[in-house]
């Protein structure tokens, strides 16, 4: 199974903030001042595509070989055999967004992610109950909730 994380407020502020600057330089040109529009034009297009690749193409994937997870410019796998622990810390983000870890680590359970912690052997992804349902259809030593 396979998730695609967007963060859909961002994503319309995002895109309602470029729309303007877009529509301003598309009338700069139609009316001839394509020496301001032009430029302002491929600024806003390489603004959208960094957004696309960067922010809404990250993704993570559960089959039965283990988890994935996948940004356009890296992937982190742990199988189910390195599996030690998943879980869904008590704390919050400040944004108030839960989250599920996933690590190969030997380690007591997490209250909270930190930045710092995450890297190939331990990774978080934001809370879904479909990921909860495709975790335990692979993942049989529990999910731990403290």
């Amino acid at each position: 199974m396979s998730f695609l994380f967007i963060n859909p407020i961002f994503s319309i502020v995002y895109f309602g903030v470029i729309s303007v600057p877009l529509l301003i330089s598309i009338t700069l040109i139609w009316f001839g001042r394509s020496d301001i529009g032009l430029p302002l034009l491929i600024l806003i297009l390489v603004l959208i595509y960094i957004m696309i690749r960067v922010l809404l193409l990250k993704r993570v994937i559960i089959n039965e070989s283990g988890v994935i997870f996948k940004t356009p410019s890296s992937q982190k796998q742990i199988l189910w055999s390195d599996m030690k622990c998943i879980g869904v810390p008590r704390i919050r983000s400040r944004a108030g967004n839960r989250w599920i870890y996933f690590t190969s680590q030997e380690m007591h359970p997490v209250l909270y992610v930190d930045a710092s912690m995450i890297n190939n052997d331990f990774f978080v992804v934001s809370y879904r109950k479909s990921i909860i349902k495709a975790i335990t259809t692979y993942w049989r030593s529990g999910i731990t909730r403290v």
